[in-house]
C-alpha cells in the first residue's frame, strides 16, 4: 500500500503559501491511523476534499460573474474602487450562494447605494422643510398686512362719514402700497438672479396680492 508521508505533505503544503499550523490541522485532518503518514485512501479522501472545494469555488465564482437572479447591477467607477478596497479584507466572508441567493459583494454594493439615497433624500427633504417654513412666513406677513390695510380703509371711510380729514390715513395707505411695491420688486430681482431661467418677461409685472390690489385702493380713494 502506498503512503504519502508527512515531509511530502509539508514540501506540497508549504510550496502553495500554507503556514505550518494549517499543514499540522489539514495532516491531523486526514492521518486517521495518526501514524505521520497518509495512506492510499486516506490521501484519495484529501484530493477528494479539495476538488470539491474547488469546484464550489468554481460555481462562487461563477455566481459572481453571473448572477443567478439573471440581472447585473451597474456599476459606478466609485462603487469599483470601494468593492477593491473592501474585497482585501473580507476574502473569508464572500460566499455567494449558488442555489438564487445574493452574493456578499453585491450585497455591499446594494447598501452603499442605499445609504447614498437615504443621505440624498434626507437633504431633499431638509430643503422642502425650509421652503414650507419660508411660504409659512410669507403667508403670515400677508394676512398682517390685509388686517393692517384693512383698518386704513376703514379708517378712510369712517374720517369721509364724518367729515374729517382723510390725509393721514390715505398717506399711510400710499406708504404701506409703495413698501409692498418695492419688496415684490426686490424679490422679482432676486429670483432672476437665483434662478435665470425663470425670469420675468419684459413688460411684465408680478401683479400684487388681493389684499394689496391698486384697484380697490383707487376705488376706495374715489369713494
Amino acid at each position: 500500500c502506498s503512503c504519502l508521508s508527512a515531509s511530502s505533505v509539508l514540501y506540497f503544503l508549504c510550496r502553495k503559501g500554507h503556514t505550518d499550523t494549517e499543514i499540522q490541522a489539514i495532516f491531523a485532518k486526514y492521518d486517521q491511523e495518526g501514524d505521520p503518514e497518509l495512506t492510499e485512501h486516506e490521501h484519495q479522501q484529501m484530493r477528494d476534499d479539495l476538488e470539491k472545494e474547488r469546484e464550489d469555488l468554481e460555481l462562487e465564482r461563477n455566481s459572481l460573474t453571473r448572477p443567478s437572479s439573471g440581472r447585473s447591477f451597474p456599476r459606478t467607477q466609485e462603487d469599483s474602487e470601494e468593492d477593491d478596497d473592501e474585497d482585501s479584507g473580507h476574502s473569508s466572508r464572500r460566499r455567494g450562494s449558488s442555489s438564487g441567493g445574493v452574493s456578499y459583494e453585491e450585497f455591499q454594493v446594494l447598501v452603499r447605494r442605499v445609504d447614498r439615497m437615504e443621505h440624498s433624500i434626507g437633504s431633499i427633504v431638509s430643503k422642502i422643510d425650509a421652503v414650507i417654513v419660508k411660504l409659512e412666513g410669507i403667508e403670515r406677513a400677508k394676512l398682517k398686512r390685509r388686517d393692517v390695510l384693512g383698518r386704513l380703509l376703514d379708517g378712510v371711510m369712517e374720517d369721509e362719514r364724518l367729515g374729517r380729514d382723510t390725509d393721514a390715513h390715505r398717506e399711510q395707505m400710499d406708504r404701506l402700497v409703495r413698501d409692498e411695491l418695492e419688496r415684490w420688486e426686490s424679490d422679482d430681482t432676486a429670483s432672476q438672479v437665483s434662478h435665470p431661467q425663470l425670469a420675468t418677461p419684459v413688460g411684465l409685472r408680478p401683479r400684487p396680492p388681493s389684499s394689496l390690489s391698486t384697484d380697490g385702493l383707487d376705488a376706495s380713494a374715489n369713494v
